[in-house]
C-alpha cells in the first residue's frame, strides 16, 4: 500500500503556478521512451513493480483523453489546485469528501478504488476531518515539492 501511495502522490505534486520547466523536467523523468506520455508500464518500470489494476486506475484518473497515458498538458492541468477542487468538490461546499472522491473515481474507472481514496486522504487531509480543502491541496503539493 505504501508504494502505491507514493505513486499516487507523485502525480499530485505540480501546479501550473510552479515553473513549467520544473514540471516538464519531472515529467520527462517518467516518460522513459520520450514519446510525450507516461504509461502505466513506464511508471511500473520506474518503481520496479508490475502493472496492476491500481496503477492503471491511477493513470486513468489523470488521463483526460482516455488513452491510458498521461501527457504533459494533462499532468500540469490535473494538478492545478483549482482544477482538483472543481473536479472533486462535486457539491461545491469548499471541501472534498470521501464520497466525492469515490464518485469521481467511479466515473473514470468504472468502480471505486480504495487505494486512490486512501492515498488522497492520507496525503491531503492534514486535519484528519475526512474532508480536503483547497488549502490542504496546496499544502500537500508544497510538502512534496519541498522533498524533491
Amino acid at each position: 500500500m505504501w508504494l502505491f501511495s507514493i505513486c499516487f502522490i507523485v502525480f499530485t505534486t505540480f501546479s501550473p503556478t510552479k515553473a513549467d520547466s520544473k514540471a516538464s523536467k519531472f515529467f520527462a523523468e517518467f516518460d522513459l521512451d520520450s514519446d510525450g506520455k507516461i504509461t502505466p508500464e513506464e511508471f511500473a518500470k520506474i518503481y520496479n513493480i508490475t502493472v496492476n489494476e491500481n496503477l492503471i486506475h491511477l493513470v486513468k484518473i489523470y488521463d483526460s483523453n482516455d488513452n491510458v497515458a498521461i501527457e504533459l498538458d494533462e499532468f500540469i492541468k490535473e494538478n492545478n489546485p483549482d482544477v482538483i477542487m472543481q473536479k472533486y468538490d462535486l457539491d461545491k461546499s469548499g471541501g472534498i469528501t470521501k464520497s466525492e472522491i469515490n464518485q469521481v473515481v467511479r466515473q473514470k474507472v468504472g468502480k471505486e478504488d480504495e487505494f486512490i481514496l486512501l492515498a488522497l486522504m492520507e496525503h491531503y487531509d492534514f486535519d484528519k476531518n475526512d474532508e480536503i480543502t483547497k488549502e490542504e491541496v496546496v499544502k500537500g503539493q508544497k510538502t512534496i515539492m519541498n522533498k524533491k
